[in-house]
């Protein structure tokens, strides 16, 4: 870190085949071991420091490699730059990369873009979808998306108000682990995101002896702080 001596608390990820973490001391010194060979990401972050991502592999010779990492105060961000490439971004049917003839004739920066055709309309009653790669919102505090995106909406002759185009953004997959334990002893929950253990009193009997739905909630506000379905109890030692 560029700001500070004390370089503790950083989080290491190592994700290949399989993945693997630890956390910098304060010298700023991890060590990851159990890593399999090939293809890697390398991600380190920490809280109001931007998040690094260094790509590399590993051998089958089984020698160690030594990666150095600077972190640099700030929001973390993703910028996609369309200039040299797609970006990774996949786009069906009609959704093409490239410099625009039709539409508004040029990009909202720089030449290329992502369009439903770059050369002129789309096909009636079409419906395109273009799909980003996956974000890593790891050590990101409130992530917002920002994005500049042109329309030319078809009005109906005969309905005021009513058009025939338009465009969302959706959020296909949240990945999120959580914990939850209920047993003689009370219940204990976490999730990844933010850990939270919360201790209960022992509550009346309850038979799980079917599918169920439950949740645990903030006493004073009624704030449900978990929630989940159990779909086949199960008693493990």
């Amino acid at each position: 870190m560029s700001d500070t001596t004390d370089y503790s608390g950083v989080e290491v990820i190592v994700i290949g085949k399989n993945t693997i973490s630890d956390t910098t001391d304060a010298s700023g010194i991890y060590s990851i071991s159990g890593v399999m060979p090939g293809n890697l990401k390398v991600l380190a972050l920490k809280e109001d420091y931007k998040t690094v991502q260094i790509d590399t592999s590993l051998g089958n010779d089984g020698a160690n490699i030594v990666i150095d990492i600077l972190l640099e105060p700030g929001l973390n961000s993703f910028v996609f730059d369309f200039e040299a490439d797609d970006n990774g971004f996949a786009g069906t049917p009609s959704w093409q990369w490239g410099a625009p003839s039709s539409g508004p004739g040029s990009a909202f920066q720089g030449v290329n873009v992502w369009a439903t055709n770059l050369g002129g309309d789309y096909t009636s009653n079409e419906h395109a979808e273009l799909e980003t790669p996956e974000l890593n919102l790891a050590g990101f505090s409130n992530p917002k998306l920002k994005f500049a995106h042109w329309f030319n909406i078809e009005e109906s002759s005969t309905t005021p108000g009513r058009a025939w185009d338009g465009g969302n953004v959706k959020i296909s997959k949240v990945k999120h682990k959580s914990f939850i334990q209920v047993d003689e002893f009370g219940t204990e929950a976490a999730a990844v995101t933010s850990v939270e253990v919360v201790p209960t009193s022992v509550g009346p009997l309850f038979i799980c002896n079917k599918p169920f739905l439950f949740a645990i909630r903030e006493r004073i506000s009624g704030a449900i702080l978990f929630m989940g379905k159990i779909g086949e109890p199960k008693w493990t030692e």
